[in-house]
């Protein structure tokens, strides 16, 4: 293998760790909200400052590790492998339910319950925050999605 591909290749999974890991910060942080949410709905699910400034940090990394990724940094090229491709799917797949989740707690549990009692401006706030930690979570999960069609569409499959 070429210097240049193995540093290409080895710049690929630091940003593909970059993405993930950007992705399990966002989850670990937003677990106590989400538990919150579960135990009281319409309550307000009070996040501190400090999980805001952790998710807004994470989503930059994903977002920034996923574009550049995408617009600089093709996806190595491997041989085939079904069961690498398959359990890669697997990882996109078990990503987003954490996102579908959290989504699915917010706006059919939550959402209905709650009185607003919050200024328009915070309600916007906290809802461009949630939907750019899902846009995260979602371009994460199609980062190991792409690699792992990749190894398979090498199969033929």
């Amino acid at each position: 293998m070429e210097p240049l591909t193995k540093r290409r290749d080895a710049l690929y999974f630091s940003l593909l760790m970059l993405q993930t890991l950007g992705s399990a910060a966002i989850l670990w942080n937003a677990l106590p909200i989400y538990r919150r949410i579960l135990l009281a709905p319409g309550q307000e699910a009070y996040a501190t400052l400090a999980s805001s400034r952790w998710a807004i940090v994470a989503v930059l990394v994903v977002q920034g590790a996923y574009w550049y990724r995408l617009t600089w940094v093709p996806i190595p090229a491997y041989g085939p492998s079904v069961i690498a491709s398959h359990l890669l799917l697997f990882v996109s797949r078990l990503g987003f339910i954490f996102g579908a989740a959290l989504f699915s707690a917010v706006v059919f549990r939550h959402l209905p319950e709650m009185k607003f009692t919050l200024s328009v401006g915070a309600l916007a706030i906290r809802g461009a925050l949630l939907a750019s930690v899902l846009f995260s979570l979602f371009c994460c999960a199609l980062e190991w999605e792409r690699l792992a069609r990749a190894l398979n569409d090498r199969n033929g499959n």
